[in-house]
C-alpha cells in the first residue's frame, strides 16, 4: 500500500536503510515487502520511500512475537502449510481456483503469508481479542475486492476462505503423534484458529457488501 498526501512529517517517518536497520532486514527485502504492499511505504514526491515509524515498530514487534513462537506452533505452521499446498493441488479444477491467473495466485500467496504470520503471532498473544482479529479482517477484505475484480461470486471467495480453513483446522487436529500438546492446548490452538479465520471470511463479506 502506498501512502501519499500533503501530511508527510519526516520527522515521523524512516528511509529505507532505516527502516530496513529497524527490522533487521536487507533494504533489498524491505523494498520487496514494500513493492508487494506487505509493508505500508509513503513515496515522496521525488520518488523514495519512506516508511512510517509507526508501522515499523508493529512489524518489528511482530516479528519478535512470531521468533517467540513455540514448537508445537511451528509444527503446526509447517504441516499446515504443506497441507493447503497438496490439497491445492486437488482443487485445480474448481472455479474459484480456474480464474486467478499467475498475478492473482502470486498476490493470494503473499496475503497467505501475511495472514500465516498474523496467525501465529494471535496464538502466541495472551488476549483473546487481540488487534491481530481486525487486521486479519481487512486481509479478507482485500482478497474479497480483489476476487470481486475478477468477477467471482461471493460463494466462491467464501469457498476459498473455507478451503484455507479447512487446511489449518485439520493440521491441527492431526498433529503428529510425536507431538506431546495437552487437550485444553490442542482445543485453544484450533478454537483460535478459527476464530481468527472468521474474521477473513467477515472481511471477504464485507467487500462484497461494499461493492
Amino acid at each position: 500500500m502506498n501512502r501519499q498526501g500533503p501530511n508527510y512529517d519526516p520527522t515521523q517517518w524512516l528511509t529505507l536503510t532505516e527502516a530496513a536497520q529497524a527490522l533487521r532486514v536487507h533494504p533489498t527485502t524491505l523494498r520487496r515487502w514494500a513493492d508487494s504492499g506487505q509493508v505500508p511505504v509513503f513515496l515522496t514526491p521525488g520518488g523514495h520511500r519512506r516508511f512510517a515509524a509507526s508501522d515499523v515498530n508493529h512489524i518489528a514487534a511482530r516479528r519478535r512475537s512470531i521468533r517467540r513462537v513455540g514448537p508445537v506452533e511451528r509444527i503446526w505452521a509447517d504441516q499446515a502449510l504443506a497441507t493447503a499446498r497438496k490439497q491445492l493441488a486437488a482443487q485445480e479444477g474448481e472455479r474459484w481456483l480456474k480464474q486467478h491467473d499467475g498475478g492473482a495466485r502470486d498476490r493470494n500467496r503473499q496475503m497467505g503469508q501475511q495472514l500465516m504470520g498474523l496467525i501465529l503471532e494471535y496464538l502466541t498473544a495472551e488476549d483473546d481479542d487481540g488487534p491481530q482479529l481486525g487486521q486479519a479482517r481487512k486481509i479478507g477484505a482485500h482478497y474479497g475486492r480483489a476476487s470481486g475484480e475478477l468477477g467471482l461470486p461471493l460463494t466462491d471467495a467464501l469457498r476459498a476462505a473455507m478451503f484455507f480453513r479447512d487446511a489449518l483446522t485439520t493440521s491441527a487436529i492431526q498433529l503428529p503423534d510425536n507431538v506431546r500438546i495437552p487437550t485444553e492446548s490442542q482445543v485453544r490452538l484450533v478454537t483460535r484458529i478459527n476464530r481468527i479465520v472468521n474474521e477473513v471470511q467477515l472481511g471477504v463479506a464485507d467487500a462484497y457488501a461494499a461493492s
